[in-house]
């Protein structure tokens, strides 16, 4: 799945739906957010949701919403999140 939104990235495809099995209660909240932008490349959606909406893809790329998945609730970013953190405290 990481694989294909690489290539969509990489061709600037449209902005694509999150698939129905992703498993997100907060699939029907993306729908209405990237409404306006339907038909719109990663290249002329605003970078702001372009940018939001990618990694809300790669989370569901690991799995992150499916329930017995072995990335169920595991941030793939975690460690960068936290060594971010620890670096503004020191």
């Amino acid at each position: 799945r990481l694989e294909a939104l690489e290539l969509e990235l990489r061709r600037s495809d449209a902005v694509g739906p999150l698939a129905p099995e992703d498993g997100g209660l907060d699939v029907p909240e993306w729908e209405r957010l990237l409404a306006p932008f339907e038909g719109k490349t990663w290249l002329t959606t605003p970078w702001l949701e372009a940018e939001f909406y990618m990694y809300r893809r790669i989370l569901s790329c690991f799995g992150y919403f499916e329930m017995g998945s072995p990335g169920f609730g595991v941030d793939p970013f975690a460690a960068q999140k936290a060594a971010g953190l620890a670096a503004c405290a020191a």
